[in-house]
């Protein structure tokens, strides 16, 4: 009897024990994507309806399939990719697929790693029988990344319910069966600027469970300006990236137009079409989409704008009010 708790003991060790933690720590890690998505993990990528949500999510896939880079970050391989669209038809499905590729049959042909799935409308995550055709696409492609697109056609459940949904998030995982995947979310749309994951629809579990959230909105629709925002578990914050609308993809936005004065003047101009004051939170988040710069680029714009005698700051209890001197 001793000797056998000698043994358990000896394994519980093994397995958890300092040298386990050690034998961890030296692991490589097996990314999707280099310093953002690894083997296994679980991300949501979240906007507001019509904000292009979808449009990412297939050109992560087909990026992750080709081996290629997504908005910088570099995939080290050509990852076995199952898209599973539950919103589309497979004729409508097939040609955004088509259209990423130009059109161009033949190098789509020579993909072998991407696979789509239109045949479900819905199905519910928490039957056992809804589940058991798509697991069984997921066991035998054995895919390194699964998309779900979207997860409101993946339960039954109340949205607003955590333990709801932290059962459903939790069903996801278990049907990826191990791969990488990523959820195809809502998010409410804000009035300015990109509400990052605390604007995901529904229960606060939805965001606990998830290794990582990628947060997409649309900034300013005539300039086609779309920003990316990241809640991050396991790496560094990438911080906010600035994309343009390219087609049906996006491509990441790296300098910002020359010609800053007159462009600060329209930018006022619009701002205060139909306001005459706005608060410090709102006119940042529109200077930020607008101009394509940072937080703290966006204060020190706010700043010369006030020195240079383009905005009148005042203060109203406890918030800063700024109008615009023509």
């Amino acid at each position: 009897m001793e000797n056998l708790m000698n043994l358990e003991m000896r394994l519980l060790q093994d397995r958890c024990g300092t040298r386990a933690i050690i034998e961890h720590s030296e692991q490589n890690a097996e990314w999707i994507f280099e310093n953002l998505i690894e083997k296994g993990e679980q991300w949501i990528i979240s906007g507001a309806p019509k904000a292009g949500k979808s449009r990412l999510a297939l050109q992560l896939a087909l990026s992750a399939s080709e081996g290629a880079s997504f908005l910088d970050f570099k995939c080290p391989r050509k990852q076995r990719v199952l898209y599973v669209d539950f919103e589309l038809s497979p004729r409508i499905s097939a040609h955004r697929v088509l259209d990423f590729y130009k059109n161009d049959r033949e190098k789509l042909i020579m993909n072998k790693s991407f696979y789509k799935c239109s045949d479900h409308k819905i199905i519910d995550v928490n039957s056992t029988n809804h589940c058991n055709l798509i697991k069984n696409i997921v066991e035998t492609l054995k895919p390194d990344l699964v998309i779900w697109d979207v997860l409101a056609r993946m339960h039954s459940a109340d949205e607003n319910n955590n333990i709801a949904m932290t059962q459903v998030m939790q069903n996801i995982r278990l049907l990826s069966c191990g791969a990488a995947h990523i959820v195809v979310h809502h998010a409410r749309k804000e009035i300015y600027g990109n509400g990052g994951a605390k604007s995901l629809r529904g229960a606060s579990s939805i965001h606990g469970e998830a290794d990582g959230v990628m947060a997409l909105a649309l900034e300013n629709s005539k300039m086609k300006s779309y920003s990316l925002l990241f809640s991050t578990r396991a790496i560094d914050d990438p911080g906010k990236i600035w994309l343009k609308g390219d087609g049906l993809g996006f491509i990441k936005v790296t300098k910002i137009a020359a010609d800053e004065k007159n462009k600060s003047q329209l930018i006022l101009g619009e701002i205060f079409k139909d306001q005459t004051t706005i608060t410090k939170a709102a006119l940042k988040n529109f200077i930020e989409a607008s101009l394509e710069i940072r937080d703290r680029q966006a204060e020190r714009k706010i700043d010369e704008l006030v020195l240079s005698g383009k905005l009148l700051k005042t203060k109203k209890g406890r918030e800063m009010l700024y109008s615009h001197v023509k």
